[in-house]
């Protein structure tokens, strides 16, 4: 590529929804967001005409973050030889402390959400988990872009048939959810884990999440070692890793997103402050 190298990306889509042309607060389905998350999911879920299949696939974001650190040398300042090792260990990550602190995403697929918060299973020690360790609360992302949504119909002109495209609306919508996180029981993941095809759990088995690994080649042998044992001692032999579990997000705050071809979107925000049952419904400007 050269030196000057740039691209100015001009793409525009037209939003319509002709059920609903605005998101507004007086026809919102219910004044709790669990029950307004339900209801748009499955009626994304519902529909026959989208590009993609997995509308539980959300992207998750967490940022790794050092402030406990700070917090106890603050505490500490009167013992010298806990302030001098805490001294040495704040000089490793101030080092790093503008890489760890940068917020990371990944795509994770929803296993399950309810009243209480939105749960997925992953590796304890992958890059994500050892984020949720470190700083305990992350962000969810869902967007559900609806296609072209345009039929073939036939129609008579002067005696003959004839086919015609009609166009329909194009609908996107996007979520945001954040809160804390918290791991879920054992019992769930060894009660999942059993539930999942052999080879995902074949993959999540032979998977050291996140760590440097030679080849792909490296991923085949894995794979036909732990097939090879399904084979001879049966499928449940592909145990749960002892760090392979569940979290949940518990929220505390939701963003429903409708986007608008003018770019006025509408988002209209559900936010609850610590300790309180009830939530503040508000308008955010697009």
């Amino acid at each position: 590529l050269s030196s000057n190298f740039n691209i100015f990306l001009a793409w525009r889509k037209p939003y319509f929804n002709s059920e609903e042309p605005f998101l507004l607060e007086e026809n919102l389905p219910s004044k709790n967001p669990f029950e307004i998350f339900d209801i748009w999911l499955k009626n994304v879920a519902a529909k026959k005409d989208v590009s993609f299949e997995e509308v539980n696939a959300a992207c998750f974001s967490t940022v790794r973050d050092f402030s406990a650190f700070f917090a106890l040398n603050r505490i500490c300042n009167r013992h010298y030889f806990i302030k001098e090792l805490l001294s040495s260990i704040l000089d490793f990550v101030l080092c790093f402390q503008a890489i760890n602190n940068r917020p990371k995403s990944r795509m994770v697929l929803i296993k399950e959400y309810d009243m209480e918060g939105f749960s997925f299973y992953t590796h304890y020690k992958s890059a994500k988990g050892r984020e949720i360790d470190a700083n305990p609360y992350g962000c969810i992302l869902f967007y559900w872009p609806a296609v072209d949504r345009q039929a073939s119909r036939f129609i008579l002109l002067r005696g003959k048939q004839k086919s015609v495209t009609v166009s329909c609306q194009i609908i996107y919508f996007k979520v945001r959810v954040e809160g804390k996180i918290e791991k879920l029981p054992l019992n769930a993941a060894e009660s999942y884990w059993y539930q999942r095809p052999l080879k995902s759990r074949i993959g999540s088995k032979l998977s050291n999440q996140s760590a440097v690994i030679p080849s792909r080649q490296y991923l085949e042998e894995q794979k036909k070692i732990l097939e090879k044992l399904a084979a001879e001692k049966g499928e449940a032999a592909i145990t749960r890793p002892d760090d392979w579990g569940g979290y949940r997000l518990l929220p505390d705050y939701f963003e429903f997103w409708q986007g608008q071809s003018d770019r006025v979107h509408d988002r209209i925000v559900f936010e609850k402050a610590n300790g309180e049952s009830e939530w503040t419904v508000k308008r955010l400007s697009p």
